[in-house]
């Protein structure tokens, strides 16, 4: 009997493996090969050149998809066969439910290339999070998974801005020449990169998190300022925070404030008529308003018309939508003096569009119920699993806002749908078993003074 439960162990252990090198492979090859050619008319207009010949790219996504499908499946047939997999995997059941009618709606798009391509994106990031909820469990689990996530965020910031700076010929970070990494992509990834480290930072405090949070931060907050998308700054301001206020020691806060203080109070000497203040907020309003009118700022920078356009498109088939990410009758849609199968700018509005009522609702329904399961069992659990599901709860809040304006977690793969994955599994997975592991209610303190190779392996 023992020995056939040690050989059973040491299966479970090897399976676990197995899917943790599974979801770092995907991790990696997802978020790094998500860079685009710019478009024709664009690389015209603003001589902006592509880092590879645009077929060599398409080959390069193409290759990562298809090894993340394919790392992801093994990972989840290797631990099909655990007892506790049934009780993860029912609450997929909402996800599964969308993603089925998101297939359905192919068949009555007009452009159903582009529906199976992100169809299968959105089904990439769901075999994410399956593998994810069904080996988080472990401290040490958890900390190599994000490791890798914040590692990976914080390389492609520090990668954009070496490329717009030494090489500006590819257009990164910027908004109309749209090369390699449009700016809305780059600061959604540099936000997240920040809210997340600091997270970590405030809720585990393993070593590797202090050792990487000061260089990953300064490199985000850069590309945030190059990119400058308006809407990922206030996030992250609002979003960090709030991550201080309820993550953040008792401690912490004390030394914070006491720098913000000591900080103000030097500055006030120096500058006791607040002179430099005035010209700060002078060209803090001219970086904000980026050379727009405030009625433009007032319509959302050109929104409210995609808006309006997009509802009245919603109207020609309001209870089935046009086909997934097919915001239009005919799959052409005129927007801004241009035709073209436009995105609604807006992750609620773009599944209202294209998967009509039906397609909305389940889609609420898939995304809501982990995040609604949290927040009822949030005052059940101990202190330490408190945190580590208000982490959670946060990061789930940051989505719902950045998808009011973007596309979002249903739209092409990108760095922001690979972390959504890796969160919304760990979301799961904190409700499918009540975080009832002894090693993530509790946690193995002793980490906290292991090296940063021993808390990432």
């Amino acid at each position: 009997m023992n020995t056939v439960q040690t050989t059973g162990e040491q299966t479970d252990r090897s399976s676990i493996k197995l899917a943790l090198q599974a979801v770092i492979v995907a991790i990696w090859l997802l978020c790094i090969f998500t860079f685009s050619a710019p478009e024709d008319w664009k690389a015209g207009t603003y001589g902006t050149d592509a880092i590879l010949p645009p077929e060599q790219i398409k080959l390069l996504k193409l290759g990562a998809r298809l090894s993340s499908c394919f790392a992801l499946l093994l990972g989840i047939w290797s631990l099909w066969h655990r007892k506790d997999s049934g009780r993860v995997l029912i609450y997929y059941f909402p996800v599964i439910l969308f993603s089925g009618w998101i297939l359905a709606t192919i068949f009555w798009s007009p452009l159903k290339t582009v529906s199976i391509q992100q169809a299968v994106s959105f089904a990439i990031s769901i075999c994410l999070a399956m593998l994810v909820s069904l080996i988080w469990k472990s401290e040490a689990t958890i900390s190599r998974i994000l490791f890798h996530i914040v590692v990976v965020l914080a390389l492609i910031s520090v990668g954009l801005i070496c490329l717009a700076l030494a090489f500006p010929q590819y257009g990164v970070l910027t908004k109309e020449s749209s090369g390699l990494f449009h700016s809305t992509t780059a600061g959604a990834t540099a936000s997240l990169g920040t809210i997340l480290t600091i997270s970590i930072v405030c809720n585990y405090g393993w070593n590797w998190s202090k050792f990487i949070v000061g260089p990953a931060v300064v490199a985000h907050l850069a590309v945030l300022i190059l990119a400058g998308n308006r809407f990922s700054i206030i996030l992250t301001v609002l979003f960090g925070a709030l991550v201080i206020g309820l993550l953040l020691e008792v401690a912490g806060k004390a030394v914070l404030l006491t720098v913000i203080g000591g900080t103000c109070l030097i500055y006030l000497l120096v500058d006791p008529g607040l002179t430099l203040t005035g010209d700060a907020v002078d060209k803090v309003e001219e970086y904000a308003r980026q050379g727009q009118s405030t009625s433009q700022l007032k319509t959302v920078s050109g929104r409210e018309e995609m808006w309006s356009k997009m509802w009245i498109s919603f109207q020609d088939s309001p209870v089935i939508g046009h086909g997934y990410f097919v915001t239009s009758e005919t799959g052409r849609i005129h927007v801004w003096d241009e035709w073209g199968n436009w995105t609604a700018h807006s992750m609620y509005l773009q599944v209202l569009v294209s998967t009509g009522i039906v397609g909305m609702v389940l889609f609420l329904l898939a995304m809501l119920t982990p995040f609604a399961v949290l927040l009822t069992r949030i005052t059940k659990v101990g202190r330490r699993a408190r945190k580590s599901m208000t982490l959670l709860l946060i990061m789930g809040c940051w989505f719902a806002f950045w998808g009011i304006l973007n596309s979002s977690v249903v739209g092409p793969t990108q760095p922001e749908s690979v972390v959504f994955g890796v969160l919304y599994g760990a979301a799961i997975a904190s409700v499918s078993r009540n975080t009832a592991s002894p090693d993530f209610v509790r946690g193995r303190r002793g980490r906290r003074t292991g090296s940063l190779a021993e808390n990432a392996e």
